[in-house]
């Protein structure tokens, strides 16, 4: 289980835009599970990244972002590297 319920990110690219900016702040809701569409944030080699789920399947989530010129690929992130769900852009 997570430590906190709540976190907030500033975005610092490009990779979901238009849906969101670079500059845009989130809060991210982390006790809940994450769905196909849901927009989350993971961490990956101690980084953060924002990103759409595409799939899940094998407690697995397959990600992409909006902005497919912009966004790093990646294969599929363990459920456990889910930060949060998205609920709030501000």
């Amino acid at each position: 289980m997570k430590l906190f319920p709540f976190s907030r990110f500033i975005i610092k690219d490009k990779s979901m835009m238009p849906a969101f900016k670079s500059g845009d702040h989130i809060l991210t809701f982390n006790w809940i599970s994450a769905n196909v569409g849901d927009v989350v944030v993971f961490r990956e080699k101690f980084k953060d990244f924002l990103k759409r789920i595409d799939k899940i399947e094998n407690r697995q989530a397959f990600v992409s972002g909006d902005n497919k010129k912009e966004s790093a690929k990646f294969g599929p992130i363990s459920q456990k590297e889910i930060v949060g769900k998205v609920i709030l852009k501000y």
